[in-house]
Order: structure tokens, then sequence, then C-alpha cells
């Protein structure tokens, strides 16, 4: 069920279940490489990065190779998902990634995950905690003023949370303001694109539209077969701090 495959950047266990990453990876050796290219302009060595929902790592492990003197702290809620970001950092021998358990949003507390059976085929990276039928694994559901209320300085906060922007954007808000990170999110929920414009909007940002292809051609593996039935996008937002007169030639999200 879980497989190592040769990866752009080093190698890489994923699941043959997840028919979403781990079948792009195992099908091309990359993951939405149009994300590492626009973070790359916004990254120097030295930086900190924030992933709220890292998965298993198919985009955590090339920024941190870009952050070579920094931290890139990684989190994911799933235990399972988890155990294989953590496996992932240890076979690429990185020292600077720090993973972290956890659940993020805008309150502290305990929470039940919903249940995932890992062992039949399905999507892990859609995997939503809002609901109040979950009746899985206890996580702790914390903020990340709470969880980096220490923390100095970070240049990037990336997020793929599933419907929970908004409230992982407010349990950071004395973060955000602190430290002024750059804000790249997905954005792939019209219902809650006002309210995450709106949200950003009071906190001195201003948001641009960024499309990734899923599967990439040409990419690592030389298959130009896309192992999709369409060509799958992930649509994400850049939120730039005002004070930084800079758009990476990208349109204003309205």
């Amino acid at each position: 069920m879980i497989e190592l495959t040769d990866f752009k950047y080093g190698k890489i266990f994923v699941s043959n279940k997840d028919f979403y990453i781990g079948k792009v990876l195992l099908e091309s050796g990359q993951y939405c490489d149009e994300e590492i290219d626009i973070v790359k302009m916004i990254l120097s060595p030295n930086d900190n990065i924030i992933e709220v929902g890292s998965n298993i790592g198919s985009l955590s492990i090339p920024m941190s190779q870009i952050i070579k003197n920094g931290t890139l702290y990684c989190i994911e809620p799933q235990q399972y998902i988890y155990n294989i970001l953590c496996a992932n950092i240890a076979i690429n021998n990185i020292v600077n990634i720090k993973p972290i358990l956890s659940a993020i949003g805008d309150i502290n507390s305990l929470i039940k995950m919903p249940i995932v059976n890992y062992e039949e085929i399905s999507n892990f990276g859609g995997v939503s905690i809002i609901g109040n039928d979950n009746n899985g694994d206890v996580v702790k559901l914390q903020t990340l003023d709470t969880l980096f209320s220490d923390l100095k300085s970070v240049k990037l906060i990336k997020m793929d949370v599933e419907g929970l922007e908004a409230q992982v954007l407010l349990g950071g808000s004395n973060l955000i303001k602190r430290c002024r990170p750059f804000i790249y999110l997905e954005n792939d929920r019209k219902e809650n694109t006002n309210k995450i414009l709106s949200i950003l909007s009071d906190m001195g940002y201003k948001t641009y539209i960024h499309i990734s292809s899923i599967f990439n051609k040409p990419n690592y593996k030389n298959n130009n077969i896309n192992c999709f039935d369409k060509n799958y996008i992930a649509i994400n937002a850049l939120a730039i701090p005002n004070e930084i007169n800079e758009t990476f030639g990208l349109e204003i999200l309205k």
C-alpha cells in the first residue's frame, strides 16, 4: 500500500490508495510544481515557513531545500498521513523541518478527526475536520498564535486546510500582524472567497489569483500521459502585505 518512488526533489513514500496526490507522484514524480515556482520568488535561504496542512510533504520537501538555513514547520492533523510525512523527512535526511501533529483553527481545544479507511482508494488530502459527526482520533486543535507565540520571523504561511482558511487566519492574527508574512492558501471554495478577502484586507493585504496544474507536463518521470481523465488544477491565492510593492505578474483577486 505504501510505495517508495523517485521524486524530483529526492525520494518519497506515497500511498497507492491515494488517487490524487499519491497517484500523480507515482506517475510523474512531482506535484503542483507551479506552487514551488511562486514560492521560489518569495523565499531566501534564511527564511522560516509555516505550512498548515502538509500532507505527506510533496511540497514541503522542495520548500525545505529553498530555505536551507531556515526552518519549515509542517503541520498535519491526520495521524496516518503525518507518519508518512515523518518518513519522507527522514529518508531525505532533512534537518530543517519540524513536523507537528495538530489541527489549526481559531480556538484551542481537542477535536475528533473523521474516520478514514486508508486501505480503500480515496483522496486523503481532501479530508476536512469540518463537521460534528467525527469519531476518529483525538488531536489538538490550536491557533497559530498559540503555537508560534515566540516565533520572531516567518516569511511565508502556506495553507491547504479544506475550507478552514478563515479560521486559520483569524487564529493567527497576532502572528500575522507581528511578522507580516506572505500568505499562500487554497481558494477553491467560492462560498468562502469573500470572507477570506475581507479578513486579509482588514489585515492589510492585497490578494492575487494563482493557478497550479496537478499533473505537470513535461515532468520528472518523462510521462506525458495524464494520469487523470482531465486537466485538474489547484486554485490558490497569494496574499501580499500592502507595504510590499510586488505582484509577481499575478491578477488581483476580487
